[in-house]
């Protein structure tokens, strides 16, 4: 397993763990494993990859281990509590009118005319942002 998934606070929580080699006396370039949060990397998941893995294990590159890197992202699940993914939906101007899934998308547009998502007439003018 190369990631945890969590969920917290509505957010859909992704931490991913990464192996990291770095060329010698350089930094941040180098080579990066997916791997466990021990650092175990799965072989037999990216063989491509697995030649570069054993040259940097061997020595044959000259690289230094910098351990297992953590990367976290964040994605914030839709407020109707589907935790599903909203998207944003704007009217036929490009104006947000609110961030929907496919569970509550119904109930929360029922209050706007259908003609709103079109390229509609106004009277006054529309700052571009």
């Amino acid at each position: 397993m190369s990631s945890i998934t969590r969920i917290e606070d509505n957010c859909e929580i992704v931490t991913e763990f990464h192996l990291a080699f770095d060329y010698t006396g350089e930094k941040d370039w180098g080579f990066s494993f997916p791997c466990d949060q021990n650092g175990v990397v799965d072989e037999l998941t990216n063989p491509a990859a697995i030649q570069n893995y054993q040259d940097c294990l061997s020595g044959k590159l000259d690289v230094v281990n910098k351990g297992v890197k953590t990367y976290t992202q964040r994605h914030r699940l839709c407020n109707c509590g589907s935790g599903e993914y909203p998207e944003d939906i704007h009217d036929g101007h490009g104006i947000f009118l609110a961030r929907v899934c496919d569970k509550c998308r119904k109930e929360r547009l029922k209050g706007y005319r259908s003609d709103i998502f079109e390229d509609y007439e106004c009277d006054e003018p529309i700052d571009v942002e």
